[in-house]
């Protein structure tokens, strides 16, 4: 078959040469096959880092949704933990949906960008810097998720990190 390929390609042969091709394999293939298991286990890392941005955006959304005002009660961290597990497909249990950790935060800000502790009740006024019937305070969640990354092939492991995470903020008012 070689023979044949070789008159339809005009090449010479030469018996000599009959062993390097397979010699010139040897020594490519293990390159190759490294490269190619590298790229699936990058691919495996991106696949991760993309659902874990896909869970914080669906969580926070829920958050923004229905986060309700900061001097109410109720608090929707839980339920929007429950949502990011549940985007990835997994269940709430605890503080994590292994091998998925999500949490919750809140921060609130005047209207003059100064940071302030959340109030707890509507009469109180955080936001001393700003006059008592022009105050605003804005309220941010931030929707964290983690999540350990190992490789598929060991050997791999000092290339990539240990774990992945991804965090979303929003205003929710």
């Amino acid at each position: 078959m070689t023979a044949k390929l070789a008159k339809i390609l005009h090449l010479p042969r030469d018996s000599r040469d009959s062993g390097n091709i397979a010699i010139e394999f040897a020594f490519a293939a293990p390159v190759l096959i490294m490269l190619v298991l590298g790229i699936a286990d990058y691919g495996s890392l991106m696949n991760a880092e993309a659902s874990l941005r896909g869970a914080t955006r669906a969580g926070a959304e829920y958050a923004k949704a229905n986060w309700n005002n900061p001097f109410t009660a109720i608090n929707l961290t839980t339920n929007t933990e429950s949502q990011v597990c549940g985007f990835l497909g997994l269940t709430l249990s605890g503080s994590s949906c292994s091998p998925v950790t999500p949490s919750v935060s809140s921060a609130c800000t005047c209207t003059d960008n100064t940071s302030v502790i959340c109030p707890s009740s509507t009469g109180s006024n955080p936001c001393t810097s700003v006059s008592s019937g022009d105050y605003r305070v804005l309220v941010s969640v931030s929707v964290t998720a983690s999540q350990s990354f190992s490789p598929m092939f060991p050997w791999a492991s000092f290339a990539f990190p240990s774990t992945v995470s991804a965090t979303t903020t929003v205003r929710t008012q």
